[in-house]
């Protein structure tokens, strides 16, 4: 017995019936979907008539042409379809569902959504684009396509980026509060959606627009309390508003706070917990430092600068740098030397952040701020021997040597370990 209702047409709007509980028993008969759509017929001859003219419409070409012109390129001759081809087109969708294969399940859900619109104007402008990207695509070689998905990502907004963008009078600078190597932040405030206090980061030449575009970019997928955050990005121009971490840097920070033991441990753990968060996203930072980690007013510690920060996830947590040399006394020994960066090279320059912080908190190195410089060229040449920065506590600088500055990658932790022990530390007031 049929599971269709009387006068209801199969395929439109239709409820399982009791037995039908997931509603797919219209695969034992997918004819039955195009039911309604048969002519019907009155005797042979006019059967075999309408056969003959179906059969020649289905070779005929819709010349029609809806939107620009330029999105006819490269696109197939639309056909009329006869009812075995849809079976067969489902049979190997169906096929293709059952090899449990995700990506095209994502693919066909994605079609579907981008072309579920109720305006048909919009929906025939939908499906003109995929078709004619589909084509494209269909007869390409691999080094073509590689090519095409270049030149789309370079013009199309992230999905996760584009609640960020304002207009360029919507984000106004006031005056700077600080530069580094690469960018100038000054003060700012936005005036959607309600006016707002805020940081705005722009390069400072056109050499260094890109570092703030790949800023924003890791930084809009980045959400944790120990993370400065992103709030807006000009539509215009290289220009990113952030968070306003009030007393700045941690260089700067320590210059206006006195910081106890106990609150460096509590600012290291706070970064650890930070760290975790990234390497968990398959995010690396790359050049995590005191001078990147900031302190707002109510002195709770959060990452910023991720103008260098890569994407790992697809390349098996590694990142290798072609662009320039990298250098400086927080990148690891086996980076300097392969230009390869890891989870592990965040790791040493964690350690590093750690024994820098304590001589940059104290107030003996601050007036002879030569200490410092000395102790980062010893840590670089030394090759694990280096005596305990004065003000570090004993049992924090054995950990930084033994496990975080560990000249074997593979014998230093995770940051998910490296919080648990400074927890233990802050516990047990090991400081």
């Amino acid at each position: 017995m049929s599971p269709y209702k009387k006068n209801q047409t199969p395929g439109k709007n239709r409820k399982p019936a009791d037995n039908d509980e997931n509603g797919t028993a219209w695969l034992s008969r997918p004819d039955k979907l195009f039911k309604s759509n048969q002519p019907s017929t009155v005797n042979s001859s006019s059967s075999k008539s309408k056969d003959t003219n179906n059969i020649n419409d289905s070779h005929q070409v819709d010349h029609s042409t809806n939107g620009s012109n330029n999105l006819n390129v490269g696109k197939r001759e639309t056909k009329k379809h006869d009812n075995k081809q849809y079976l067969a087109l489902i049979e190997k969708v169906v096929k293709n569902f059952q090899g449990e294969n995700d990506t095209f399940v994502d693919v066909m859900k994605n079609i579907l959504d981008v072309t579920d619109s109720k305006d048909v104007k919009t929906k025939l402008m939908k499906y003109d684009f995929i078709n004619t990207l589909l084509v494209n695509l269909s007869e390409s070689s691999f080094e073509e396509i590689a090519a095409i998905k270049e030149k789309v990502a370079a013009i199309l907004v992230p999905v996760h980026m584009k609640h960020l963008y304002v207009e360029d009078s919507s984000m106004q600078v006031l005056h700077p509060l600080g530069a580094g190597a690469s960018g100038i932040v000054y003060l700012g405030f936005l005036e959607k959606p309600k006016r707002k206090i805020v940081a705005v980061k722009k390069s400072i030449n056109r050499f260094y627009d890109k570092m703030i575009e790949n800023e924003a970019w890791v930084m809009s997928q980045l959400q944790h309390e120990n993370i400065v955050q992103i709030l807006a990005i000009k539509r215009n121009m290289p220009e990113i508003a952030i968070e306003l971490m009030e007393f700045g840097n941690f260089v700067d920070a320590a210059e206006k706070i006195k910081f106890s033991k106990e609150n460096l441990v509590q600012i290291f753990k706070d970064i650890a917990s930070g760290m975790e968060y990234i390497h968990s996203k398959d995010f690396l930072h790359r050049d995590l430092a005191a001078r990147n980690v900031f302190i707002n007013g109510k002195k709770r510690c959060k990452i910023g600068d991720f103008g260098t920060g890569v994407y790992v996830g697809n390349t098996k947590g590694v990142f290798h740098e072609k662009t320039y040399t990298p250098g400086g006394a927080n990148i690891s020994p086996e980076t300097l030397m392969t230009q390869l960066f890891t989870e592990k090279t965040d790791v040493w320059a964690m350690g590093v952040l750690i024994l820098d912080a304590f001589l940059i908190s104290s107030e003996e190195c601050r007036l002879k701020f030569s200490m410092r410089g000395l102790f980062m060229q010893t840590l670089q040449s030394a090759e694990g021997c280096f005596d305990k920065p004065g003000p570090c506590p004993a049992t924090i600088f054995l950990y930084c040597k033994e496990h975080l500055l560990n000249l074997n990658a593979n014998n230093r932790p995770n940051f998910t370990a490296i919080k648990g022990t400074l927890q233990e530390i802050l516990d047990q007031k090991k400081y």
